[in-house]
């Protein structure tokens, strides 16, 4: 079985334009490395973690009982991998796992020219 026969990952794989590796071996603690074809400004960095955010919001409204704990905030990003990414911090806690599905939509929504995504 590959990891796109997961209908999860093949749906995330398959709802944006850019390519999306998905490791998530500690979920519900995810990695978002989001890597842009040059180096991402601070514009670049807020952006990633506002539509991470509003995502979790609107998330939490409608699951109060099994919420995404949190998204990490800018001041408190991990290192990128590389100069050429951005990394946030989501830790989806309680939600269902579809709910991965949601926010690599809302980064998609963004508009920013994002190379690849690797959630780790």
């Amino acid at each position: 079985m590959t990891e796109y026969d997961d209908p999860i990952v093949r749906e995330i794989k398959d709802s944006v334009s850019f390519p999306v590796d998905v490791e998530c071996e500690d979920y519900p603690d995810v990695i978002f490395n989001i890597i842009f074809p040059k180096h991402p400004d601070s514009a670049m960095a807020e952006a990633s973690v506002s539509a991470l955010e509003s995502f979790m919001l609107s998330y939490n409204k409608r699951h109060f009982f099994k919420p995404i704990h949190y998204v990490s905030d800018i001041d408190s990003l991990p290192d990128p991998s590389s100069i050429f990414s951005v990394c946030v911090h989501v830790d989806f806690g309680n939600a269902n796992p579809k709910a991965l599905i949601g926010a690599v939509k809302s980064l998609a929504d963004t508009g920013m020219p994002i190379y690849r995504l690797i959630l780790e």
